[in-house]
């Protein structure tokens, strides 16, 4: 693990809460919004389980390789 790869997770768990509240909200607020497809709940369950799991993948390995083992989990949530 690099250094910016430990910033960037401890800037991420420092402001997961902020980054999240802010993040559903653009989402909710596009004009792709889609509230008749996907309640506000799951959006808000999937954004926080998506910042969980590049958290941890930046915790644990290189944050320019996302091919790395760590980035597993993150890429099974994307496919």
């Amino acid at each position: 693990m690099t250094k910016g790869d430990s910033q960037l997770s401890g800037i991420l768990k420092r402001y997961e809460s902020d980054l999240l509240d802010d993040w559903v909200k653009k989402q909710l607020g596009a004009v792709s919004a889609r509230p008749d497809l996907m309640k506000e709940s799951e959006l808000r369950n999937d954004s926080a389980r998506f910042l969980k799991l590049f958290r941890d993948a930046a915790q644990n390995g290189n944050v320019t390789d996302i091919t790395a083992t760590p980035w597993g989990p993150l890429r099974d949530m994307l496919s």
